[in-house]
Parts: structure tokens; C-alpha cells; sequence
């Protein structure tokens, strides 16, 4: 499927993306052991089969029938299905039908009319007990202050405005920030599984010292827990790569760059080198009592030749 910047591909060369892209999909899977999910924007599948490992059957919805045909393929469980639809008439009959909605990186790419659309097709299929986890960029800190523009955002939220645009349509909301970061993990070796409460440490790096500081983080993206019940969810949550596969990955590629700059300046020092030589053969040769006694032979030789261009030309 060709990557085209509008949906993520499940790509471990792109650390922070990817990072950012299981997190949401991780953090959701509390809800939905042996729920029944939705998962509406779910491009390439990656996702849904992750939360198919747990959940009783998963549905995955993406307006690109190119996307629906790739997950089809590539993430064939029994109990996963994949449909071509649009958020704003998702491709389902009924009502109140799933435990669990997902829908992750996809609001803001419609406008204010068709997020109200959306929203109202989410509450016409999700349980009345049931959870919706939403996210989208904060555009505060995704658009504004870096000044980034992505054609395929129609319309971002600020962070109050998304609390409030969800306040309409459900009683509870959880809304948390989120943003990689590097970092080192601490946990009790008595319960590995569970992560409990968590002491956080920030740091910041002014080139020369680490410093320590309180500055409030900035959350690139949003997600939020909603529903018209209480929620019990995960106050916080960090993401483990145990394998360190992606920073593994970037050091193999750093190590492979700087073996290809070290044969590119031995290449450049070879070259200079054969220059050199070159030059110093051509002061040789015009320096020689041969070229300066042939000189005289070497004018005609070259106002011959430039005769025969010019009569070449006037003949044809």
C-alpha cells in the first residue's frame, strides 16, 4: 500500500510515529477483553489485529477500499472483519451494537458539520454502558507554535475545545495528553504487570548541563475515554519497548550511514589524490622543451581545425 502521509503504516524505521500509534491502541486494549470493538479509521489493520488478540470480534472501518483490502490480506483472523465506510455513515445497521469504539488520528480530517455527523453515528452504534477512545492532535502544540500546516487536517482541536465538543455528546470524559519522550523506567520486580502509581522526574538538557525543571509537558495529541457510565481507566500510561527494536534499528542505520561517509572520504581523498598527479603531470608536460618547441605546430594545427568548422558551416 503506497504511504502517502495520510494514514500510518506500521513502520519500525519511524520511531516516533510508531511509538505514538501503538501507545493509543495499547492503552485502549483495558477496555476490550471480550468486548466487541469498532475500530473506525483502521487503515492498514495493524491495530485492530493488535486489540483482536483480546477483544471477542473486531471490526475495522476505513473510507480507502485500498486500506479495507490490504488489512483483509494481511491480518486474516477469525475474528476480524474489514469494511469500506466513511465517518460520517459507517457502514452498520442497527443500533447499540459494540462494547468498545476506537477511533484514533481521525477526527480532524473532516469538518466541524461532519464531526457532529460522526459523533452521532458513535452513539448510535456504541452500548449504552459502552466506551468511546478518541484522539487527535492538540493544535496548539501540533500546529500552532510550530507553525506546521498538513493538508490532510480539516479541522484540529484545542484542548479545551475538544473537552468541550465531547461534553455534548457524553456524560463522562478522561481526557489525557499524550507525547513521546525518552526516558528510563523504574518498577517493582513483585508485580511486574502492573504499573501502579508512578513518581515522575523531568529533566531538560541546556547543551551543556541536565537540569532539572518543572515545566508543564506539552501534549501533542489528545485522547480521550467517553462514556455515558463511570469510567475506570488507567489514570496514566507509558508505553515499553522491551526489544528497544526501533532505537536497535536506528543505531543499525547510523552505523551504516557513517560506514558509507568513511568510504565517501576515502573515495574523496582517492580522487584528490589522482588530481593531484594529474596536475603535477600537466606542469610537467607544459614546462618540457617538446611541448614548448611544438607550440608553433600546435597554433596551426588549431587554426586548421577551426577553419574547417567555419567552411563547414558556410558549405553545409
Amino acid at each position: 500500500m503506497k504511504f502517502t502521509g495520510e494514514r500510518y503504516h506500521n513502520n519500525p524505521n519511524s520511531a516516533q510515529i510508531s511509538y505514538e500509534h501503538w501507545h493509543r491502541y495499547l492503552y485502549a486494549t483495558q477496555f476490550i477483553k471480550g468486548k466487541v470493538v469498532l475500530d473506525i479509521s483502521s487503515g492498514e489493520g495493524y491495530g485492530t489485529s493488535l486489540m483482536a488478540q483480546t477483544a471477542k470480534t473486531v471490526v475495522g472501518i476505513d473510507i480507502s477500499q485500498e486500506a479495507v483490502d490490504f488489512a483483509t490480506e494481511h491480518y486474516p483472523q477469525n475474528n476480524i472483519s474489514f469494511l469500506q465506510g466513511s465517518v460520517e455513515n459507517i457502514p452498520i445497521d442497527g443500533a447499540k451494537k459494540f462494547d468498545v469504539i476506537v477511533s484514533f488520528e481521525t477526527i480532524e480530517h473532516v469538518d466541524a458539520g461532519a464531526q457532529e455527523i460522526f459523533l452521532n453515528e458513535v452513539k448510535r452504534l456504541l452500548k449504552d454502558d459502552g466506551v468511546f477512545v478518541v484522539s487527535s492532535p492538540n493544535k496548539l502544540f501540533f500546529s500552532d507554535i510550530p507553525k506546521y500546516k498538513t493538508d490532510f487536517h480539516i479541522k484540529e482541536f484545542y484542548e479545551k475545545e475538544f473537552r468541550n465538543f465531547l461534553e455534548t455528546y457524553f456524560d463522562h470524559i478522561a481526557l489525557l495528553g499524550q507525547k513521546v519522550f525518552t526516558g528510563s523506567n523504574m518498577w517493582q520486580l513483585n508485580d511486574s504487570k502492573s504499573a501502579g502509581s508512578f513518581a515522575e522526574y523531568q529533566i531538560t538538557n541546556d547543551r551543556q548541563h541536565i537540569v532539572v525543571t518543572d515545566e508543564k509537558k506539552e501534549s501533542l495529541y489528545l485522547v480521550a475515554v467517553c462514556s455515558d457510565a463511570k469510567i475506570e481507566a488507567a489514570e496514566n500510561s507509558f508505553l515499553v519497548d522491551v526489544s528497544l527494536s526501533i532505537l536497535l534499528e536506528r543505531d543499525r542505520q547510523i552505523t551504516t550511514l557513517n560506514q558509507l561517509l568513511a568510504q565517501r572520504d576515502a573515495m574523496i581523498v582517492n580522487l584528490e589524490q589522482t588530481i593531484t598527479e594529474h596536475e603535477t603531470q600537466i606542469a610537467q608536460i607544459t614546462s618540457s622543451n617538446s611541448w614548448k618547441m611544438t607550440l608553433p605546430l600546435r597554433e596551426v594545427v588549431r587554426w586548421f581545425a577551426n577553419l574547417m568548422s567555419h567552411a563547414k558551416r558556410y558549405w553545409g
